[in-house]
């Protein structure tokens, strides 16, 4: 038994952990690329979104799918590289006065 972050699990499953880790950020990433590259595909399969393009003009529809694929790759590299958690726990940080866990 190994003990890490104050439990006691197998070896092999914290290493499975960290290997499913290391896949779901490389998906992650792997998906994001693939809405990079094939924007215009991605557009014309699921058409213009009219929301988006009635709030920021025409064609932004290509815009949105571009920041949201960074956005992906983004998380992707956080998630791979183990930083996701802390990132995110940094980034909500501010919310967390409007939680109060200690109320029964």
């Amino acid at each position: 038994m190994v003990q890490e972050h104050g439990c006691s699990w197998p070896r092999a499953v914290l290493l499975y952990n960290e290997f499913m880790q290391i896949v779901y950020g490389l998906l992650a990433i792997a998906a994001g690329t693939i809405m990079l590259k094939f924007n215009l595909q991605l557009v014309n399969l699921t058409g213009r979104q009219d929301w988006i393009e009635s709030k920021l003009g025409g064609g932004s529809t290509y815009l949105a799918y571009k920041i949201l694929a960074v956005l992906l790759v983004f998380v992707g590299i956080l998630i791979a590289t183990g930083l996701g958690t802390p990132f995110f726990t940094w980034l909500l940080s501010p919310l967390t006065h409007l939680i109060n866990l200690n109320q029964p």
